[in-house]
């Protein structure tokens, strides 16, 4: 378990050299001819990265109010669109941070929800007195705030977007990604079925790099989520 800030970053993705598509293991491609994976993705020189159209909770908010909004954050990073977020938990938030607990938080992004695991830990707690006075009068509580997303929202614009992204692609490049990303989907962290591909021409024949996207989620008091694609298989052009 892991607690304290987390760097989050801004577009994670793969620059995409010569050197990092060898890697990838390239296979020699056909003539150009042939017909070509997926959909073409526009390219572009600028990404920023999304966030929640949803205010964030003021300065001197409870700790339980600001990871509420740090899960939107990671939320709508994961998805790579900006909208509005409504985050909310399974708990008496009364009651938060004066006894261990785990409960579930979802979050509500175009439409569908991502889904949450928020963890509290007690790191120690005191009997207090009010000031003149030498009897307790209360509970002073220490502790830990931890949330991971389980299930996170992956959109096609989001993904067509950060794919797009490519600001030292070679001029003849072409971008693309599978055709059957749904436009909307609540997927488990980790890689999905889905693919983008950089084709490129270094002599006479097109050679494609795939990789596939992928959604990530780590946990922290500042959870993060992100869309991100790692080399696959690849496969020449037909």
């Amino acid at each position: 378990m892991t607690y304290g800030v987390l760097q989050i970053s801004g577009c994670r993705r793969p620059v995409l050299t010569f050197a990092l598509i060898l890697a990838a293991g390239m296979a020699a491609g056909c003539g150009d001819g042939g017909k070509k994976p997926g959909i073409r993705v526009p390219k572009t020189d600028s990404f920023a990265v999304p966030q929640p159209l949803t205010s964030a909770p003021p300065v001197g908010a409870p700790r339980m109010e600001r990871l509420m909004h740090e899960m939107e954050k990671a939320t709508v990073r994961a998805g790579g669109v900006a909208a509005e977020t409504k985050a909310r938990c399974d708990t008496d938030m009364g009651r938060i941070g004066t006894r261990p607990e785990t409960f579930a938080c979802t979050v509500s992004y175009r439409g569908k929800n991502a889904e949450f695991r928020t963890s509290v830990s007690i790191v120690s707690k005191r009997l207090t007195a009010k000031p003149g006075e030498d009897f307790p009068s209360g509970t002073e509580y220490r502790y830990r705030l931890s949330a991971v997303a389980t299930k996170l929202v992956l959109t096609r614009e989001g993904v067509h977007r950060q794919w797009g992204y490519h600001p030292s692609g070679g001029d003849d490049d072409e971008y693309r990604c599978d055709a059957n990303i749904p436009e909307v989907a609540v997927m488990s962290p980790g890689p999905t079925p889905y693919r983008c591909y950089n084709l490129y021409r270094p002599g006479f024949k097109t050679r494609v790099a795939s990789y596939r996207v992928v959604l990530s989620a780590e946990e922290g008091e500042h959870p993060d989520g992100s869309l991100g694609f790692q080399p696959a298989n690849s496969q020449p052009s037909p």
